[in-house]
């Protein structure tokens, strides 16, 4: 499924990577990037446990939306549970349905795309605006099993230029009306195209589940640290880390081609590389802080296992520090970037509301 999972940044993999592996389990400490500091003397990172913010939950619904973005990727569909004890079409009701535009003097390609499949045919939520304005409601009140009419203006910026404010009337016929579901059988012709050997549609939700549940963790570490992060206070800055910053955002420019820190500053939406610097710095101290008063640290094992996962997202060769470095400037970025995602996690675990 490596092609369908959502695009993540830098930080957002490592942290995936994280919350797989547990990383709070893990063995006794290799590299602190603190561990040089007398912290007290830089920042007071205040209160950080049990922070209130507004988290990311997953719902079930959010689960099949990405059921359903993963197969329209793929050009198929799922299926309507009918309900025979509605006779009309209604507003929220999921109708299962085809149609056919007519009009005079289209092109084929043109009237190719106003029908649907023959054997599929076409599935729809009234009222959620999935067609232009007008059709959702003339199918409103409508029964199964008959043909009826359905006549539209396209809008005027409509994409297509064939059809911009042209009245066209769909010939349509309901054959469901019930809710949406996934079916066994829609999982197995994913499976037929993937191969990724799913054969029952609670399988297959359980692995989407698991897929959201990790990257709502990931979300939801953020929020806390950005929460816990307004708690805390700044004395001073060390200067050896306003050195390693400054390097590294340089070194980030060239890795990418870029003609300044500036530039590449400014592609993250920062005014200047600065600015980035000077935020970057906060957030590292503050979890230096919190990191170093709960033990958190990184360990070789978690490294070598980030390394592997980085070689077979990007095709980065050589040992670990070298695929480190080029992906990330070096082995020591890396453990900063490890060791504020766990801080994340921590903060997120010992937010209120999240307690077992």
């Amino acid at each position: 499924m490596k092609h369908t999972k959502r695009i993540l940044s830098v930080c957002a993999v490592l942290c995936a990577f994280c919350l797989l592996a547990g990383l709070a389990a893990c063995g006794a400490a290799d590299d602190k990037p603190y561990a040089s500091y007398n912290l007290d003397k830089y920042v007071n990172p205040g209160e950080y446990k049990g922070v209130a913010a507004d988290f990311e939950t997953v719902k079930e619904e959010n689960v099949f939306d990405y059921a359903k973005e993963i197969l329209s990727y793929h050009e198929l569909s799922w299926s309507v549970l009918d309900n025979p004890a509605k006779a009309q079409a209604a507003e929220g009701d999921a109708v299962l349905f085809s149609f056919e535009g007519r009009g005079e003097g289209l092109s084929e390609d043109t009237l190719a795309g106003m029908k649907s499949d023959p054997e599929t045919h076409h599935i729809l939520v009234l009222g959620s605006g999935g067609f232009i304005p007008g059709f959702e409601e003339q199918m409103t009140g409508q029964p199964r099993d008959k043909k009826f009419d359905v006549e539209v203006v396209f809008p005027e910026d409509y994409w297509k230029a064939e059809l911009k404010g042209r009245p066209i009337t769909f010939e349509c016929e309901i054959f469901k009306i019930g809710t949406e579901t996934l079916t066994d059988a829609d999982v197995q012709a994913l499976d037929a195209i993937t191969g990724w050997g799913f054969t029952t549609a609670e399988d297959f939700r359980d692995v989407l589940r698991q897929d959201i549940e990790q990257e709502a963790a990931w979300q939801n570490g953020g929020i806390a640290f950005d929460a816990a992060l307004e708690n805390a206070e700044f004395l001073k800055t060390p200067g050896k880390e306003t050195k390693y910053w400054d390097k590294y955002l340089q070194q980030a420019a060239q890795r990418e081609g870029l003609g300044s820190a500036d530039e590449y500053a400014a592609q993250r939406g920062y005014a200047d590389a600065k600015a980035m610097r000077g935020e970057e710095l906060r957030r590292d101290l503050f979890a230096f802080a919190v990191a170093q008063k709960e033990d958190i640290s990184v360990t070789d094992e978690e490294l070598q296992i980030v390394a592997e996962n980085m070689r077979a997202d990007s095709g980065a060769d050589g040992t670990d520090d070298e695929v480190f470095e080029q992906l990330y400037g070096s082995r020591g970025h890396v453990i900063r970037l490890l060791t504020r995602q766990k801080v994340c996690e921590f903060l997120f675990e010992n937010a209120k509301g999240t307690e077992e």
